[in-house]
């Protein structure tokens, strides 16, 4: 597989694999953000910015709900 990214400095100082997406809002309005490459991961996380930009609307999770990953917990 190859994938057409670039490497990108993160707001930590870190450079990771990402590539430009496109979503697509509730209105239908297209919005361009930066997608981190993980080729192993399970699952698509959005940041709370995009996910309000996209407009999605939805429930808090459980109490008690984390994600995890290499990097740890949140």
């Amino acid at each position: 597989m190859r994938i057409v990214g670039t490497w990108r400095t993160c707001d930590d100082g870190v450079s990771r694999p990402v590539l430009r997406g496109v979503l697509f809002g509730a209105q239908g309005q297209p919005l361009t953000e930066w997608f981190l490459i993980d080729t192993g991961a399970d699952q698509t996380v959005l940041s709370g910015s995009v996910y309000f930009r996209v407009g999605i609307r939805g429930r808090l999770p459980d109490a008690g709900y984390r994600l995890m990953g290499i990097g740890g917990a949140a």
